[in-house]
């Protein structure tokens, strides 16, 4: 659809069976080479599995083709919810909610052609379940968030190496819990992001923290005054004065 709302055109029907892949729950990306990258949720080609696909398309709808199939060996991912983006070494990154070797969500890496895919990284007990996307740093490192748990904060090296966790969401204290969104960069280097849960009003909170994980702070409670959002699930996004803005998705209180 154009900006000014004219030219709506669907690009592709998921179909019935789920082949093709279907319930795509995350924004596309563009890829350096002109087309446009997607996950579902469910469906693939992997048979007797429902566990969802990566996608491709060419712009105008053309080109359909199935990237990967999650499901495909006992330790792969499946169930991916967020959305992909394409690494300064252009390759694509992603997460899955669920799967794994411990079951529990993965950091996985495909090229753009479907080939060279691999698991990055399997949560266990370093975290849980990620809903949502991953963003490269300005220093080339992965960041995300999960939800599982309280939730937390995350980064590591795009080969996997140097997984830290840089924050722990706690259920007290204030803190905000279950992040289901990804995080931004700000221009002052800073890490800002929301949960959908938890703050001092229940309603959730916006937060950052600094690459290195210092520095952590909740800069507003959502449900704090009257007719307020709550339970953000999207992304921020920074203006151009520097200031941060919510999508119109990111909350069930707009």
């Amino acid at each position: 659809m154009n900006k000014d709302g004219s030219g709506f055109t669907v690009l592709h029907n998921f179909s019935a069976d789920g082949s093709d892949g279907y319930f795509p729950r995350a924004a596309l990306a563009e890829g350096s080479d002109g087309a446009l990258y997607g996950t579902t949720s469910q469906g693939g080609s992997f048979s007797g599995v429902s566990a969802g696909t990566v996608f491709k398309l060419e712009r105008d709808g053309s080109g359909y083709a199935i990237v990967h199939s999650f499901g495909t060996g006992s330790a792969d991912g499946w169930n991916p919810r967020g959305a992909l983006i394409q690494g300064s070494d252009g390759k694509l990154y992603g997460t899955t909610e669920d799967g794994g070797t411990n079951g529990v969500g993965t950091v996985y890496t495909v090229s753009n052609n479907g080939s060279d895919y691999q698991i990055v990284h399997s949560f266990g007990f370093d975290g849980a379940n990620p809903a949502a996307g991953l963003m490269e740093g300005s220093d080339g490192a992965l960041y995300g968030t999960m939800k599982g748990g309280a939730g937390n904060v995350f980064r590591l090296n795009r080969d996997g190496s140097a997984y830290h966790v840089l924050h722990n969401f706690s259920p007290t204290a204030g803190d905000g819990v279950h992040p289901r969104a990804g995080l931004i960069e700000g221009n002052d280097g800073t890490l800002y992001g929301t949960t959908s849960e938890g703050g001092v009003n229940g309603g959730g909170t916006i937060f950052k923290v600094n690459r290195d994980g210092n520095g952590y702070s909740v800069l507003y409670d959502f449900g704090a005054t009257t007719n307020d959002a709550s339970n953000p699930q999207s992304e921020l996004v920074e203006g151009s004065s520097g200031a941060g803005l919510c999508p119109n998705r990111c909350s069930t209180g707009r």
